[in-house]
């Protein structure tokens, strides 16, 4: 539950989604910063493989297949829109969090799809990784117009 709720931060009120996808944006730029390309995307990998667990549980103790309160999701999305990105800059942080909560909450491209069919951890966890996946193209649209 402690991870699922990112240290219950999915308790609080008002938009814990955006909150958690928030405090996961220090962490992220730091990684972009610290380690190199492949690493970055192979923890990104292997901690959303373990989250699919842990929200999984969470939901099973919540009795709430994709409870408000399970926002490690929203973590895990913000992430993927930003991972593919080396030495990230706080205009290309704001730029994939902003594309990323607009593409969860209104769930375009078959993002909602994937959210009414797949239930459990996997459902909780997909529609958020298809929704960071999307995110990454105005943060590269971004990168480019700057690096011309």
């Amino acid at each position: 539950m402690f991870m699922a709720t990112c240290a219950g931060i999915g308790h609080l009120p008002g938009g814990p989604g955006t909150y958690a996808a928030a405090v996961a944006l220090p962490f992220i730029y730091w990684l972009s910063h610290a380690l190199p390309l492949a690493q970055h995307l192979g923890l990104l990998v292997a901690f959303t493989v373990v989250s699919v667990f842990w929200c999984d549980r969470a939901g099973k103790a919540l009795e709430e297949d994709d409870s408000r309160k399970i926002v490690l999701d929203e973590w895990v999305g913000v992430w993927i829109a930003l991972a593919p990105f080396s030495q990230l800059t706080v205009a290309e942080c704001v730029i994939g969090f902003v594309a990323f909560r607009v593409l969860d909450i209104t769930k375009p491209l078959g993002i909602r799809k994937i959210d009414d069919h797949i239930h459990g951890g996997l459902g909780v966890m997909l529609d958020d990784v298809a929704a960071g996946l999307v995110a990454i193209i105005p943060v590269l649209a971004w990168r480019m117009a700057v690096l011309g």
